[in-house]
C-alpha cells in the first residue's frame, strides 16, 4: 500500500460518509494530493491538484498550528489575507491566535468558515522526526457534522487515521497536535 495510506482515506470516507482529503503546505497554499469521496450525492467538489489558502482551510490551519511561530511569521508577515467568512483570519496576529487554538484542540474545525454550507475537520500528519508534512481532513454538508456524538466520532476517526498515516511515514512519537 502507498505510504500515505490511501486505504485509510477510503475507509475514513466510507465510515463517516464524508469526503476525505490529504494536502501539503506549499508556501501559503494547501495543495490537495489525495481525495476520496463516499458513495453519497453530496461529495466534495475539491479535486486533486487544487490549491486553497492555508489560513482559511482546516488542513492549512492544522499544518500551521504544528509549525514553530517564527515560520508562521515568515510566511504571513506583511501579507494581505483574503477573507472568506467572518471566521477567516486576515492578519498575522489572527493566524497566530487561530494556530494556538487549533493546536490546543488537536483538531481544526470549520462550520461554513470557508464555503457556505460545508463543514470540515483536520488533523496534521507527521514524518519520522515529528515535522508536520501535511494534514488530512474530512468535509461534508454542515448537517453531517451536527451533534456532540457525531463530532466526537469524526474527531476520533480522523485522529486515528492521522496517527496511522504518520506511522506509515516513520513517525513514532507524540504529535504536536495532541493536547
Amino acid at each position: 500500500e502507498h505510504p500515505w495510506g490511501v486505504m485509510e482515506f477510503t475507509r475514513l470516507a466510507d465510515e463517516l460518509g464524508l469526503s476525505a482529503h490529504l494536502g501539503v503546505l506549499d508556501r501559503t497554499d494547501v495543495l490537495y494530493l489525495v481525495r476520496r469521496t463516499p458513495n453519497t450525492p453530496l461529495a466534495s467538489n475539491i479535486r486533486v491538484g487544487s490549491r486553497l489558502p492555508a489560513h482559511a482551510t482546516t488542513m492549512g490551519r492544522m499544518i500551521l498550528a504544528c509549525m514553530p511561530p517564527i515560520e508562521i511569521e515568515r510566511l504571513y508577515s506583511g501579507k494581505d489575507l483574503v477573507r472568506f467568512s467572518d471566521h477567516t483570519s486576515t492578519s498575522l496576529e489572527a493566524v497566530m491566535a487561530t494556530a494556538a487554538k487549533d493546536l490546543n484542540a488537536g483538531v481544526a474545525w470549520s462550520d461554513a468558515y470557508f464555503e457556505p454550507g460545508i463543514s470540515s475537520a483536520a488533523v496534521a500528519v507527521f514524518d519520522f522526526v515529528g515535522t508536520p508534512l501535511g494534514a488530512i481532513n474530512v468535509s461534508g454538508p454542515v448537517g453531517t457534522f451536527a451533534g456532540d456524538e457525531r463530532r466526537a466520532l469524526i474527531g476520533t476517526k480522523l485522529r486515528a487515521a492521522g496517527v496511522e498515516i504518520s506511522r506509515r511515514l516513520g513517525w513514532t512519537g507524540v504529535d504536536a497536535s495532541q493536547p
